[in-house]
């Protein structure tokens, strides 16, 4: 089963733009479909086109003659008054897509879904896992993948965090009850498992928890942050039933860093007990975030104090 030429979307984000440029390495023809084409790194496209998959458009036209869809378009924070909701985005997106690549004859379908998705507890895990019903009762020869947090080179998260150190000095980790803890997987280990799925037909119908080799409590995961950030940063100890509070208060005001949702999902932890079945089904080495991280350019070399 070798599926070469396909059809990307979300290229424009981090995962998209990495696995665009895999994909483009291992000789695949990669439609690169995006909302902010100038994101999409455009030496791996084949062909760019710009669209947007909440309505019909143009964009079906293109999908004839490719062997398959590799779904990534997500959100992970709602915007009603620009109607980007989860039920939008991740849903009916999901809905449309399927009935335009089955009208198009493609068989192959990839889906990016995420860790804890089956959990059902906030609108996006539901959403999510109604996204994942959708494929598992079409047509297509689909495999899902749920990635954990996911960090490497120029990712969100990790670089958000460092930001915020670096201004403020001061970083709020969170106690309480809850888990909080993190599995991260490295943006490497999650994109070559999309490129290998393509050409093994045992992952047919199989979903995939994708997570790193490490769990690691939120504390420890600033810590080993704070380590690549030039200058004293301060870890301070801050309640989470506090913490949950405030951010249901001041979520929607710009600058806050979090939703409820994002806050429920953390305090219960990211992880994943069967990660290893992922990278010995596709045979990838699995990256530590700890080494990764200490390896970074810039480590910090000032003085840190816990509380």
């Amino acid at each position: 089963m070798v599926n070469r030429k396909v059809f990307l979307t979300g290229a424009s984000g981090y995962v998209g733009r990495n696995l665009a440029i895999a994909l483009h390495r291992e000789g695949y023809e990669v439609t690169c479909v995006a909302r902010r084409i100038e994101r999409c790194p455009k030496r791996a496209c084949s062909k760019v086109v710009q669209a947007d998959l909440r309505t019909p458009g143009p964009w079906v036209d293109t999908l004839p003659g490719h062997d398959a869809v590799l779904h990534l378009v997500g959100i992970i924070r709602e915007d009603p008054r620009q109607g980007i909701t989860f039920q939008t985005v991740h849903v009916e997106i999901t809905e449309r897509l399927l009935a335009a690549a089955e009208q198009a004859g493609v068989r192959r379908w990839l889906q990016m879904s995420a860790l804890g998705a089956d959990r059902e507890v906030t609108q996006y895990q539901k959403t999510k896992k109604r996204a994942e019903e959708r494929v598992q009762s079409s047509p297509f020869s689909w495999t899902i993948f749920r990635p954990s947090v996911i960090f490497g080179r120029g990712d969100v998260l990790t670089g958000m965090i460092r930001r915020m150190m670096a201004w403020t000095r001061v970083f709020p980790y969170f106690t309480g009850p809850d888990s909080f803890e993190l599995q991260p997987v490295h943006i490497d280990n999650v994109v070559q498992g999309f490129v290998k799925a393509l050409s093994n037909p045992e992952t047919v119908g199989q979903i995939f928890e994708v997570a790193g080799p490490e769990v690691i409590p939120y504390r420890d995961f600033l810590r080993i942050v704070r380590q690549t950030v030039p200058g004293p940063v301060l870890l301070m100890p801050f309640p989470g039933a506090w913490m949950l509070r405030l951010t249901r208060v001041f979520q929607h005001l710009p600058g806050w860093p979090m939703t409820e949702e994002q806050f429920i999902m953390l305090a219960q932890g990211n992880t994943t007990p069967h990660w290893q079945r992922y990278f010995e089904v596709f045979q990838i080495e699995p990256i530590s975030f700890r080494a990764y991280m200490s390896k970074s350019v810039g480590g910090n070399n000032g003085d840190h104090t816990d509380p």
